[in-house]
C-alpha cells in the first residue's frame, strides 16, 4: 500500500483507520478518520484516494489540495492529487503534482506510471513512454505501468509489440484468464483448418463488441468456433456472425464440439490485427435487430427536420475513467447552432437520470425523448 512506502516521510504518527475488506468500506473509514483528525495530512490523502477509487474525482481533488497544504512535502497528496486531476480531464496540472512528487520520492514507480498518464494524456507518446519505462525499472511487475505501456504502442501503431505486450493484461489486471481452465491448448497463431476453436469473452461488453471484430476472420480459418460471450450480448453476436456457435457465459454447457485450441478474445488480434490493413474497412461487423431497428426508424421519422444526435451515454466503471468518459455535457461543441432545433436520444444502461437530465440545458430548442430498456 502506498501509504506504508511512504510512511517514513512524515515524523508524527498519522491517524490510523481499521483495516478494509472493501473499497467502500475504505472510502466510510477515511472519511472517519479524517472527522476524527482533520488536520492529519496523511489521512486526509488517503481519503483522497478512496474517492479516486469510487469516481469521485472532484472530492478527492479537494481532499487532496488540503492535505498538500498540510504537508507540502507529503509525496503522497501529491500523487493521490495528481490522480485527481486527471480523473477530472486535467493533464497539465495532473502533470505538474505528479512532478513535485516525483521529485519528493524518486523511488516510487506509482508515482512514474501516473506522470506516464498525465504525459500520455497530452499527447506527448514519447515522454509518457519514457516514464512508464522509469516505473518498470523500479517495479517490472507493476500492472498499472504495464497495461498502460502496451495501450500507449498500441495507441501509437505499433501494434506488434503492442499485442504482445497486451498478453501481460490478466496479470497486470489482477483478473483470471477464462484460458486458465485447461481444456484445449492456448491458441497462438496455428493454421486452423479442420480444427475447431473456443474464444472467450473477456473485460466489459464494450471490449467484447470491439474485438469481436476479429470474429469473422477467424471463423474464416476454422473448422468450428464457438464464442462464449457476455449474456446480454449473445442474442447480438449469435445474429451477426453466421455459422460460430454463440454461448452466453451464464448458459448450461454441453453440446459443445471439443476444441482443439482456445483464446480469450483480447488475445486474437495479436495474430489477426498486425498492421492498420489488417482492421475492416467500412464493414460493419454486427447485424441489428430487424425489429427493433424499424420501431427505431419510426421514432426518428416522427421528428421531423431535427437534426438527430445519438450518445454513448456511460461507459467504463470509476477504475477505468468511467466519471471522466460519462461527462455527457462536455461532448456538445459551443459551435452548434442553437437555432436549430435538435434532438437528443439517451440510450443510458442503468437507472441514472443524471445524464439525461444535464442535456436539457443545451438548448431549449432541444427534446429529449426517454428511452425504455424495452426498445
Amino acid at each position: 500500500m502506498l501509504l506504508r512506502m511512504l510512511s517514513g516521510l512524515l515524523r508524527r504518527k498519522p491517524a490510523a483507520a481499521p483495516p478494509a475488506d472493501a473499497a467502500g468500506d475504505a472510502l466510510a473509514q477515511w472519511q472517519r478518520a479524517v472527522r476524527e483528525h482533520p488536520r492529519d495530512p496523511v489521512a486526509r490523502s488517503n481519503l483522497c484516494s478512496a474517492l479516486n477509487e469510487q469516481g469521485f474525482h472532484e472530492e478527492a481533488r479537494r481532499e487532496g489540495a488540503e492535505a498538500r497544504r498540510l504537508a507540502p512535502r507529503l509525496a503522497a497528496a501529491h500523487h493521490n492529487f495528481g490522480l485527481a486531476l486527471l480523473g477530472l480531464g486535467r493533464p497539465e496540472e495532473a502533470e505538474r503534482a505528479l512532478r513535485r512528487a516525483r521529485r519528493l520520492a524518486p523511488g516510487l514507480p506509482q508515482v512514474a506510471s501516473a506522470l506516464g498518464h498525465a504525459l500520455r494524456d497530452q499527447g506527448r507518446f514519447d515522454e509518457a513512454m519514457a516514464a512508464y519505462d522509469a516505473a518498470l525499472r523500479l517495479d517490472p511487475k507493476l500492472g498499472d505501468a504495464v497495461i498502460n505501456r502496451a495501450s500507449l504502442l498500441l495507441l501509437r501503431g505499433d501494434f506488434m509489440r503492442g499485442w504482445q505486450a497486451y498478453q501481460q493484461r490478466f496479470e497486470a489486471l489482477g483478473a483470471a484468464s477464462r484460458s486458465e481452465d485447461r481444456v484445449a491448448a492456448p491458441w497462438r497463431g496455428e493454421p486452423l483448418a479442420g480444427r475447431t476453436i473456443l474464444v472467450h469473452g473477456e473485460q466489459g461488453v464494450g471490449d467484447e463488441v470491439m474485438y469481436a471484430s476479429c470474429i469473422p476472420d477467424l471463423a474464416a480459418q476454422a473448422g468450428k468456433l464457438v464464442f462464449r460471450c457476455s449474456d446480454r450480448l449473445a442474442p447480438l453476436f449469435a445474429r451477426s456472425f453466421e455459422g460460430v456457435q454463440v454461448r452466453g457465459v451464464g448458459e448450461a454447457r454441453g453440446g459443445e464440439p471439443r476444441p482443439d485450441f482456445q483464446a480469450d478474445i483480447g488475445s486474437l488480434p495479436r495474430y489477426l490485427r498486425t498492421s492498420l490493413n489488417d482492421f475492416p474497412a467500412g464493414r460493419s461487423w454486427l447485424v441489428p435487430d430487424t425489429r427493433r431497428l424499424e420501431r427505431w426508424r419510426g421514432r426518428l421519422a416522427r421528428l421531423g427536420g431535427r437534426a438527430r444526435v445519438g450518445i454513448s451515454w456511460r461507459g467504463g466503471a470509476p477504475g477505468t475513467r468511467g466519471p471522466l468518459r460519462s461527462k455527457c455535457t462536455t461532448w456538445v461543441s459551443p459551435g452548434w447552432p442553437r437555432s436549430r432545433p435538435m434532438s437528443f436520444e439517451p440510450t443510458p444502461f442503468g437507472k441514472d437520470s443524471t445524464y439525461r437530465n444535464s442535456l436539457f440545458q443545451l438548448s431549449t430548442s432541444s427534446q429529449i425523448l426517454p428511452s425504455r430498456a424495452s426498445q
